[in-house]
C-alpha cells in the first residue's frame, strides 16, 4: 500500500477549510492516486514537532512524505498536567508516549492562563530569535538524516514566506535546504483569493499549492 505522509503545521493540517473540503494531503492522494494519506500535521504545531513525528513514522518502501516547515520560534515540550478546558486547539496539549507536550508559540493568544503567562514572559524576555534560526539547521539535517536512512522519497517546502525570507539572511539556505527536495516559492501563484481571513490557504490556494508540488515531483521521476 502506497502512503503520503504530511507533516507541518496549521497549513498542511488545513485549518480554515470547510468540512466538506480537501486539505493538501487529500488533494496530493487525489493527483498521485495513492491508497492513504496520512496527516501527521497539527495547528500551531513547531519544526521540533515536525521532527519528532518523522522519527515516529513507519513508511514503506512506496511512501512519499511532504514536510512544511514552519516559523523557526516555535518549540515544544513535556509538561506536567494542565487543567485545561479550552477548546483552542493550540492549546490543546499532545499525548506522545508517555508525555503530555504542550506547543509554545509566539503571541499564543491563550484561553489557559499559566500558557499565556509563560508565553508572554518568554518571548518578551528570554528567547533570543538568532537561536530559533540556528537550531532550525540541527532540525532540518536530523530530519533528512533519518528519512534518508529509512529510504523515504521525501520533499519539503515552507509554508511562512516571512519566515524564509528571515532564514535567508541568517546564513546561507541554500546550501542546507536546496538538496533537490526543495520546493521553491510555493505560494508563487496565490492571490487574494486564495487566502483567507485566517491568512490560511482557502481550498483554491491548496489546490495550487498542490498542482505547484505535483508538478515538481513529476519533473523528478
Amino acid at each position: 500500500m502506497k502512503t503520503i505522509h504530511m507533516f507541518g503545521d496549521s497549513f498542511v493540517e488545513g485549518y480554515g477549510l470547510k468540512p466538506y473540503e480537501k486539505n493538501l494531503g487529500m488533494l496530493l492522494q487525489e493527483l498521485w492516486d495513492f491508497d492513504n494519506v496520512e496527516n501527521h500535521s497539527l495547528a500551531g504545531g513547531s519544526n521540533y514537532r515536525t521532527v519528532r513525528k518523522i522519527f515516529e513514522t513507519e513508511f514503506s518502501s512506496k511512501d512519499i512524505a511532504i514536510i512544511g516547515w514552519t516559523e523557526a520560534n516555535r518549540f515544544e515540550f513535556p509538561v506536567i498536567d494542565i487543567a485545561n478546558d479550552s477548546e483552542k486547539p493550540s492549546d490543546q496539549p499532545e499525548v506522545c508516549d508517555h508525555y503530555t507536550v504542550q506547543r509554545f508559540l509566539p503571541n499564543q493568544n491563550s484561553n489557559v492562563e499559566k500558557i499565556k503567562h509563560f508565553t508572554d514572559t518568554l518571548y518578551s524576555n528570554f528567547v533570543d530569535p538568532n537561536y530559533s534560526l540556528d537550531y532550525f539547521r540541527i532540525l532540518f539535517t536530523a530530519a533528512e538524516k533519518n528519512l534518508n536512512d529509512k529510504n523515504v522519497n521525501w520533499f519539503h517546502f515552507f509554508a511562512w514566506d516571512w519566515w524564509y525570507e528571515d532564514l535567508k539572511t541568517h546564513w546561507d539556505l541554500q546550501e542546507l535546504v536546496d538538496n533537490g527536495r526543495y520546493i521553491k516559492n510555493i505560494r508563487e501563484h496565490l492571490t487574494d483569493d486564495d487566502i483567507l481571513p485566517c491568512q490560511h490557504w482557502s481550498q483554491s490556494g491548496n489546490i495550487k499549492v498542490a498542482d505547484k508540488i505535483d508538478k515538481f515531483v513529476s519533473s523528478l521521476t
